[in-house]
């Protein structure tokens, strides 16, 4: 079709830029979109719950995923939101704001125990687990942080400078006294049921 006709038809504003587009020129600047300011992840036990065990191991795991996948994009989380599903369908959803903006494990980990805390539940039957970290922003953003002795996060213990245990995930000993060691629970025998990350979002939104 003729330039001018479609000149015509569409204006000439309207035609320069289909002209332009249609030749690949696009003067307006390219912005980078926005990483997501949350992030989620979940576990559906097999069966309904009430071993506090078996609920605190599922929320290490789930703060443990989530501690890896913010890290790995650079960014540190402010709030961290659990909700929990129980037998007869009803959910209770907490938020809490971190004491500081972080990644580590440690910080998610002691932070959702507290929400768990808070909810006192007594032997509830609980069929499902929701880990949400959010107001995600630049890890540059942030103050600085000690370095775990446990990178992957993954003891369930509390670390501090002053513990003087050989072995992180282990409490300290007098001398002469035996250090504790820390069982692990078999998820076989204790049906831990189904645990699903989802797969982060991509570059954008």
């Amino acid at each position: 079709m003729d330039e001018t006709v479609v000149c015509r038809v569409l204006g000439g504003k309207a035609w320069r830029t289909l002209r332009d587009r249609a030749r690949g020129i696009d003067p307006r600047a390219v912005t980078a979109r926005r990483m997501p300011e949350s992030t989620s992840a979940f576990h559906a036990f097999d069966h309904d719950v009430y071993d506090p065990v078996l609920v605190r191991a599922a929320l290490l795991d789930l703060v443990t995923a989530l501690g890896q996948r913010i890290r790995g994009r650079d960014q540190i989380a402010r709030e961290l939101t659990l909700a929990v599903r129980f037998a007869d369908g009803s959910t209770v959803e907490r938020t809490r704001t971190l004491p500081q903006p972080s990644a580590h494990t440690d910080d998610l980990r002691a932070t959702v125990f507290r929400i768990l805390d808070s909810m006192a539940f007594e032997r509830a039957r609980i069929r499902r687990l929701l880990v949400t970290v959010e107001d995600r922003r630049p890890a540059g953003e942030g103050p600085g942080t000690q370095t775990s002795l446990d990178p992957a996060g993954r003891t369930g213990f509390p670390w501090s400078p002053s513990s003087t245990a050989s072995t992180p995930g282990t409490a300290a000993a007098s001398p002469g006294q035996p250090v504790p060691t820390a069982k692990r629970v078999d998820p076989q025998r204790h049906g831990s049921g189904r645990h699903r990350v989802p797969p982060g979002p991509g570059p954008g939104p």
